[in-house]
């Protein structure tokens, strides 16, 4: 009979590259029999290693436990008995109790590495739709916060690089001249433009412009 709930520690390495992660599975109804075919560990790292060289050939369910606590803690304690944290071959970047997965953050070496393999790659039009989506839902929370110095001037270097194609030229035209475009929003108001034209008067003025 299947055991619906047993938490579990593991090892998988790649052994020509010479990188493990040793890691803990606690979820509910999680279970040794699903690792490898269900479950793939949550480490950005593995999923990095995963894309760049093929999936791992050391695969290994280490201990079982009843409980999800019994589980964390031996965990945590091979962690600091292998001293992870300072060791090369080890993926494993803390030895502290495993964080939320929502709150765990991606190196850089490894964003620049999933981008990497990436680049040049099409996109499905369900791929497409998903980054719209998330694009939409999120929420700009520098709002209202005046920009530095150092902040504009990143901003200035990067638009003097960038290259407009046609189509994103025309839509800027549209919205200058208030043509509504769902990428722009709403025409420019009476007073809007207003506010503008003398502002802009004004710097000519100063010679600011």
């Amino acid at each position: 009979m299947k055991i619906l709930y047993q938490p579990y520690t593991y090892l998988i390495g790649w052994s020509t590259q010479h990188k493990f992660y040793y890691g803990v599975r606690y979820a509910k109804t999680c279970n040794p029999e699903d690792f490898w075919k269900k479950y793939f560990t949550s480490s950005k790292e593995v999923a990095a290693m995963r894309i760049l060289h093929g999936e791992p050939d050391i695969i290994q369910i280490r201990k079982v436990f009843v409980s999800k606590e019994h589980a964390r803690h031996w965990e945590n304690k091979v962690l600091r008995r292998l001293k992870v944290v300072i060791r090369e071959d080890f993926l494993n970047k803390n030895d502290a109790p495993a964080p939320p997965i929502n709150n765990r953050v991606m190196s850089t070496d490894t964003k620049n590495k999933i981008s990497v393999v990436h680049k040049g790659k099409p996109k499905s039009e369900e791929h497409k739709q998903k980054i719209r989506e998330a694009r939409a839902k999120q929420v700009n929370t520098r709002k209202g916060i005046p920009a530095t110095e150092e902040t504009k001037k990143k901003i200035r270097e990067a638009r003097a690089t960038q290259i407009f194609t046609e189509e994103t030229r025309s839509k800027m035209s549209k919205a200058r001249k208030g043509e509504k475009h769902w990428t722009y929003g709403k025409p420019r108001s009476e007073e809007t433009k207003q506010k503008i034209s003398s502002t802009l008067r004004k710097n000519s003025t100063k010679g600011n412009i």
